[in-house]
């Protein structure tokens, strides 16, 4: 994302009960949260806890090292490092031996994050890859695992020759920054995901025996044009959409980019704009590691792919896209996409409309021990009545629905 390139082998920031890095998954239970640029004092932190999350990044972490370990303490978050390099000169290996090997003393350590962006078609810059993942593994007693921020535009045969190298593969989703529609998050999320599953991967926590975990880091954040012309801002329900369309694309952790273009933009109209991204997604990132146990049903639970799910009004396919950056022939999806989830006893279901129109879906083949459930996040906890083994739901534009039913 910079010309001057930020490791941040050591720069996220965990939350929680103890905040240390064996709290979240993939070494840990709890649902990935991350926030990139993330600032502010031990008080401000605590509310970001409140919401859910539970892990963040800074670029000027090498610069204010003992400060940021100072309030990771205070809060009982986890600090990462970085290291600034120019592109064109290698990395350098005793400095990076060196951080790494100091920065695995603090167990508030999360995920190794490497040089942002490293591309694999100079070997200068795949080297660092290579070598950051393979100096973590020698210097890091616990073994952390390895992350790297990817562009958008990248398919699969891109982003195989990461996945030797990085447990954590992330999907860059900045929709409106890329001009696609919300159709395209689906797109984005499972070209990640095929690129694990059909490059010989499984995904799953069990990162030292190469499983991987895919995420996505969703869009907080603006672009002026060279003539200092501000596009649309993504609205409310789109911010709300990504986030929950990436879970059901396969996303197991969720990053924004960034708190610091969220909090702090530079004109007053972004900033009412972003005010209301940013609060939804808080409500969804509340949703998903709050007591309903969603986030763990996510990353621990059964997926089904038995029940089947049939536009019967309104609006049956999504915009038609060529994904962002490549030549790929034009897409259109269903509009409304679902995932099912077995769990401790409850099947949830997960469904979003990703057109930007009315539809109005049919979900059947529901468990036959199942006749009631919720809709949950709805008024009062809207009950859902199975009748005949399915039942219906109304979504508007991009909008997102959540059920839960007991299987017992």
């Amino acid at each position: 994302m910079k010309s001057i390139v930020s490791i941040c082998i050591a720069c996220a920031f965990a939350f929680g009960q103890g905040g240390t890095f064996q709290d979240i998954y993939p070494q840990g239970k709890k649902f990935p949260l991350g926030l990139y640029s993330i600032a502010g004092d031990k008080q401000k932190i605590e509310e970001l806890k409140k919401d859910g999350w539970n892990f963040g990044q800074v670029y000027s972490f090498e610069k204010n090292k003992e400060a940021f370990l100072s309030l990771a303490k205070a809060a009982e978050i986890s600090v990462m490092a970085s290291i600034q390099i120019e592109l064109e000169k290698e990395l350098p290996k005793d400095k990076t031996i060196a951080l790494i090997s100091e920065c695995a003393e603090s167990e508030n350590v999360l995920w190794w994050d490497m040089p942002e962006e490293r591309r694999f078609w100079y070997s200068e810059e795949f080297d660092a890859v290579k070598n950051v993942f393979n100096w973590s593994r020698e210097y890091d007693p616990y073994k952390r695992p390895c992350y790297m921020y990817i562009a958008s535009q990248y398919i699969q045969e891109d982003i195989k020759h990461y996945l030797p190298y990085l447990d954590i593969i992330p999907s860059s989703v900045y929709t409106t920054y890329t001009m696609m529609p919300h159709a395209w998050v689906r797109w984005r999320n499972e070209e990640t995901v095929n690129a694990i599953v059909k490059n010989g991967y499984e995904i799953g926590p069990n990162y030292l025996k190469g499983q991987k975990t895919p995420v996505a880091i969703i869009e907080l954040f603006y672009e002026p044009t060279k003539d200092d012309v501000f596009p649309v801002a993504m609205g409310p329900q789109g911010a709300y959409h990504d986030f929950w369309q990436s879970i059901v694309s396969g996303a197991k952790g969720i990053i924004v980019f960034s708190l610091v273009h969220g909090t702090d933009p530079q004109s007053k109209y972004y900033k009412d704009i972003f005010t209301q991204n940013w609060q939804q997604y808080c409500k969804a990132a509340g949703e998903i590691s709050g007591s309903e146990n969603i986030g763990q049903a996510v990353l621990f639970g059964k997926k089904i792919d038995t029940i089947k799910t049939d536009i019967i009004d309104g609006c049956t396919r999504t915009p038609e896209f060529v994904p962002h950056g490549t030549k790929l022939p034009p897409i259109s999806y269903p509009s409304v996409d679902t995932l099912a989830i077995e769990y401790e006893g409850y099947l949830y279901l997960i469904a979003v409309n990703s057109s930007e129109s009315y539809a109005k879906a049919c979900f059947s083949n529901i468990p036959k021990s199942v006749k009631t459930g919720r809709q949950l996040f709805s008024c009062r906890d809207k009950i859902i009545d199975i009748n005949d083994a399915k039942f219906e739901h109304n979504f508007a534009s991009l909008g997102v629905a959540i059920f839960k039913f007991n299987l017992n």
